[in-house]
């Protein structure tokens, strides 16, 4: 009797992979996989009242990094910052790694922090604004 993981194994990486920016095949798909590039933003989430602030930091969680073609990459701590809301909060580059964020008005929005070096590499957390 033929094991069912293969399949949910393919079924998961051919969901996955658009949403991961990945084309492997099933031979290197776990590796390409666990070396993708991560961005941590932290906290993960604040509650800001209008005029209230709060200082968030990214960082990347795997820095060097192999990607499904055999190119070795690495990434650098330098991010771009924007929200997606600007009714919401606003967002200050204090430094490479770190943001302000300004509490305007109320509603949820989200924070994305994108690695300089390469900008389809994203982090984010979530902003209310109360």
């Amino acid at each position: 009797m033929r094991s069912p993981r293969p399949r949910f194994f393919a079924a998961c990486l051919a969901l996955l992979s658009p949403l991961l920016g990945l084309a492997c095949d099933e031979s290197t798909a776990s590796f390409c996989m666990s070396s993708v590039p991560l961005v941590y933003v932290a906290p993960q989430q604040v509650t800001l009242a209008p005029g209230d602030t709060s200082t968030v930091r990214a960082s990347v969680v795997a820095d060097r990094w192999i990607d499904c073609a055999g190119r070795s990459h690495e990434l650098h701590d330098r991010f771009a910052w924007h929200s997606s809301n600007v009714a919401v909060v606003s967002v200050t580059a204090i430094d490479s790694t770190h943001a302000l964020l300004t509490g305007i008005g109320t509603g949820q929005t989200t924070v994305v922090a994108t690695i300089v070096d390469d900008p389809d590499v994203k982090g984010a957390m979530a902003v209310v604004g109360r």
